[in-house]
């Protein structure tokens, strides 16, 4: 589906992976509801509406402050509920 919408499907059938450029992404901090603990997302439209979010490590965060990404990880306001969470990858 992926790779039909952005015109690879050449790629299905001739590769182990790929790499897709030009994605829309949402970074940011949110808060899980029941603890008030912070974490660190990135979430990636890989097409339309098919959304990878994934959550970055406790290792991962400590050493951002090491590494200049180019942006900053902006605090959202939404908080996140474990019952209505989707699974969370690390």
């Amino acid at each position: 589906m992926i790779c039909n919408e952005r015109g690879l499907g050449d790629l299905m059938q001739n590769s182990k992976g790929f790499r897709i450029k030009n994605v829309d992404a949402e970074i940011g901090i949110g808060t899980y509801a029941q603890t008030g603990d912070k974490y660190y997302f990135v979430r990636v439209e890989l097409c339309d509406g098919l959304f990878r979010t994934c959550y970055l490590t406790d290792s991962q965060v400590r050493n951002l402050k090491y590494v200049n990404l180019g942006y900053e990880f902006p605090e959202s306001d939404l908080p996140i509920d474990f019952e209505d969470s989707e699974n969370i990858e690390q």
